[in-house]
């Protein structure tokens, strides 16, 4: 499938779901918007899921793209921000549609869950002086995460930017303030559990 048929298919997918629930989405409704036959998109696509993650497969291309530029590579409360920054202003390009995809009552909502560890790939590609190793890197994760979801919480009822930027800023200070003070007995156990699986190893 050529690019220009992959770009239809996504821009008629936004564009049905920016005015209906995405449980009621077809491949006929895509293909009839698209102005595509319906065994060409099934020919690439699946179903309306790989649809959507397709789409959102792209904008982690275009987050990773936006904070390789904007980012300090050696700060990761700097990559961990931007990443949350670019991935929600691109998310507000096409906002009323992922509203409808995340809605409560969408069938795809817990599926975009399964997605958000995807940004902690972006930030591995990015962070060039990773020294921290299983629990270090757990729990910083884990609390990336829940940041990223406190935020999404905030932009689907606001996406001021300036309110999203300052809240993000906010948080990751605060989960480092956190992170600092159950970093040593974290670095204990860590190294407990490298030596450990070193000796296995051996």
């Amino acid at each position: 499938m050529g690019n220009s048929n992959k770009e239809q298919i996504l821009a008629a997918f936004l564009d049905i779901l920016k005015r209906n629930n995405y449980n009621s989405i077809t491949i006929e409704k895509i293909a009839r918007k698209a102005k595509i036959k319906k065994e060409v998109i099934m020919s690439e696509f699946i179903d309306v899921d790989s649809i959507a993650f397709q789409y959102l497969n792209e904008v982690d291309i275009e987050t990773l793209q936006l904070v390789k530029e904007d980012s300090d590579s050696n700060n990761p409360r700097d990559i961990m921000f931007n990443i949350i920054i670019n991935r929600l202003e691109i998310y507000d390009r096409t906002r009323a549609s992922i509203l409808n995809l995340l809605d409560s009552k969408s069938k795809f909502n817990i599926k975009y869950l399964a997605t958000t560890p995807r940004l902690i790939k972006l930030f591995d590609i990015i962070y060039k002086n990773e020294k921290s190793l299983i629990l270090n890197k757990l729990s910083r994760d884990a609390g990336f995460l829940l940041i990223y979801k406190q935020v999404l919480r905030t932009w689907k009822t606001n996406n001021n930017i300036s309110d999203l930027m300052s809240l993000t800023d906010k948080k990751l200070r605060k989960a480092g303030d956190i992170y600092s003070y159950v970093n040593k007995p974290v670095s204990i156990i860590d190294n407990l559990l490298c030596k450990s699986l070193k000796s296995r190893n051996n």
